[in-house]
C-alpha cells in the first residue's frame, strides 16, 4: 500500500465511535491504550526502525490528524508530519507504560518506545484509542515483528506482510450493516433499549479509593501505572476447562469473579455503599470477515453489564447470568446499541458530553478481552513462541485507558498458550500495593473458580 494510495481515502470523516473516544480523552485522562510486548533477546535498531517506516504507512489512520468540519463535524486528515515518535531506551529503569497525552489534533496517534535491557527488549507501542482498538493495535505490532524478522532474514518465503485494503477503512464504521438489515433489527432494537434505560437509571459505584485525589506534583510518574499476571500453560488450561465445565466461555468466567472481586473490594473498604450496583464496561470486537484485510482501526463497540449486589451471594446463578446476556450480545449483536446512542447524541453540539460526565461514575472498572489474536501469525515459531530474527515474543500485555471515576481497567491477552492478566488503575486514587492487591485478589479468584469444580 503506496502513501500515494492511502491519502486518496481523506478527508475521512470519524465514526461514532472515534468521535466518542475524541469526547472522552482529556489531559489527565487521555484515551489511550498502551500493548507491550516482552521480548527475550537485543533488538537492533536501524532494522526496527526500517521496519517501522515499511509497516506504518500501511495504516493510514496512524498516520492521520483530526480537523474540524463544518459545524458540527470531525475529519481524518493526512499528517504533516506522519512518523510517530519513537524513543530507543538502553538499560531503562522504568517499569511501567507512561500515559502522556497524544493530541489527534497536532500529532499522529502512535509513539513507540523500545527498551533494550542486557538480553531482553520491551517495545511499548501507545495508541490513541480514536485510531484503533486493542486488535488493531496487536495487527500493527506482529506486522512490525514481520518486518523487522524480514529485515534481519532477508530472502525468507514468509517475509511478505499479508494484504491490506485501504479502501476497508471506508467501511469501519458500517459494521456489515445497510438500511434494510437496520430495519429488520428493529424489534431487537426494542429489546436493547432496556439495557439503554437501565445504563441511565443506574449509577454504579466506583471503585471504593483509599485516599484523595493526589495533588498533580505528588502523583507517581508514570501517572497511570500498571501490574500484570501470567498464568502458566496449565493453569490457563484449567481455567478454560472450569469455564467450559460451568458452562461458560474463559470470559465469562473472566467477568463472572471480576464482578465478584470489585464487589468484594467495594463491600470491605466502605460497607456502606454495598448496596451500590457494579458495572463492568465489555468492549466488542464487530469484526467481520470481509474486515480481515482492513488496517488498523477501531471496529468495536462497548456493552456495560450492571449487576445488584444481590446477584453476587451465588456464584453459579451470576455466571449463568452472565452466559445468557453476552449469548445474546453476541446472537443479536447487541453492540450495535452503542453505536446507535452515540449517533444520535453525536448529532448535537455537546451531545456526546452527556454520556461522559466527569462527577459521576459511568462503570466500575473495564474488562477487555482480546482472546489469543495471534494465534494464526505467519512468524515462525519455536516452542509456541513467536520468533523475529533472533527475537523471541515472551509476552503481550493490553493495557487498556481508564478515565474519570472508573478506576481500573483490566486487559486480558492469550499467548502461546497462557493468559496475561494486566490491570491499568488510577494512581490519584489507589496506592501501588493496592493496585498490586486487586489484580492478586483477582488471581486468587480465578484460581478458587478453577479449584472448586
Amino acid at each position: 500500500m503506496s502513501r500515494e494510495s492511502a491519502t486518496d481515502l481523506f478527508p475521512l470523516p470519524l465514526t461514532p465511535f472515534e468521535r466518542y473516544m475524541i469526547a472522552d480523552d482529556r489531559p489527565d485522562y487521555p484515551a489511550v491504550l498502551n500493548l507491550r510486548l516482552e521480548l527475550s533477546g537485543r533488538m537492533q535498531r536501524g532494522p526496527f526502525l526500517a521496519a517501522v517506516a515499511r509497516v506504518l504507512p500501511r495504516h493510514p489512520l496512524l498516520q492521520a490528524v483530526v480537523r474540524k468540519s463544518g459545524e458540527n463535524g470531525l475529519e481524518w486528515m493526512p499528517a504533516p508530519n506522519p512518523q510517530p515518535s519513537v524513543c530507543w531506551a538502553e538499560d531503562s529503569k522504568t517499569d511501567s507504560p507512561w500515559a502522556e497525552p497524544l493530541d489527534p489534533d497536532r500529532e499522529v496517534g502512535l509513539r513507540i518506545r523500545v527498551d533494550r535491557r542486557d538480553t531482553r527488549t520491551e517495545i511499548l507501542l501507545q495508541l490513541h484509542h480514536a485510531c484503533t482498538d486493542g486488535l488493531g493495535a496487536v495487527q500493527l505490532a506482529e506486522e512490525l515483528l514481520l518486518a523487522y524478522h524480514a529485515e534481519v532474514t532477508p530472502g525468507e518465503a514468509s517475509n511478505a506482510l499479508p494484504p491490506l485494503e485501504a479502501e476497508r477503512l471506508r467501511e469501519r464504521g458500517k459494521f456489515g450493516m445497510n438500511a434494510m438489515r437496520y430495519a429488520l433489527r428493529a424489534p431487537k432494537e426494542l429489546a436493547a433499549g432496556i439495557g439503554v434505560i437501565e445504563y441511565f437509571a443506574h449509577r454504579p459505584a466506583a471503585l471504593v479509593a483509599s485516599q484523595d485525589d493526589i495533588a498533580p506534583a505528588d502523583r507517581p510518574a508514570p501517572f497511570s501505572p500498571a501490574c500484570t499476571h501470567t498464568f502458566t500453560p496449565e493453569e490457563t488450561t484449567q481455567l478454560r476447562n472450569a469455564a467450559r465445565q460451568l458452562g461458560g466461555t474463559t470470559n465469562d468466567l473472566l467477568l463472572r469473579d471480576a464482578f465478584l472481586v470489585l464487589y468484594e473490594w467495594n463491600a470491605r473498604h466502605d460497607p456502606a455503599g454495598k448496596n451500590r450496583v457494579i458495572r463492568i464496561t465489555v468492549p466488542i470486537n464487530m469484526r467481520s470477515e470481509e474486515d480481515r484485510t482492513m488496517p488498523a482501526a477501531d471496529v468495536v463497540s462497548m456493552v456495560f453489564l450492571d449487576r445488584r449486589p444481590g446477584k453476587f451471594r451465588s456464584p453459579k446463578g451470576l455466571l449463568w447470568s452472565i452466559r445468557l446476556e453476552m449469548n445474546l450480545v453476541k446472537r443479536w449483536r447487541l453492540g450495535l446499541t452503542m453505536i446507535h446512542c452515540l449517533r444520535l447524541f453525536g448529532k448535537f453540539r455537546g451531545g456526546l458530553q452527556v454520556l461522559l460526565p466527569e462527577n459521576r461514575c459511568v462503570a466500575t472498572a473495564v474488562l477487555s478481552n482480546l482472546g489469543e489474536p495471534v494465534r494464526n501469525s505467519s512468524l515462525p515459531r519455536l516452542q509456541g513462541q513467536l520468533a523475529a530474527g533472533d527475537l523471541l515474543l515472551e509476552r503481550i500485555e493490553l493495557l487498556p485507558p481508564i478515565r474519570p471515576m472508573t478506576r481500573a481497567s483490566f486487559g486480558v491477552v492469550t499467548y502461546a498458550g497462557r493468559l496475561t492478566l494486566s490491570l491499568n488503575y488510577d494512581a490519584r486514587h489507589l496506592r501501588a500495593d493496592e493496585g498490586r492487591l486487586l489484580l492478586d485478589r483477582f488471581v486468587q479468584q480465578l484460581r478458587q473458580s478453577w479449584q472448586s469444580v
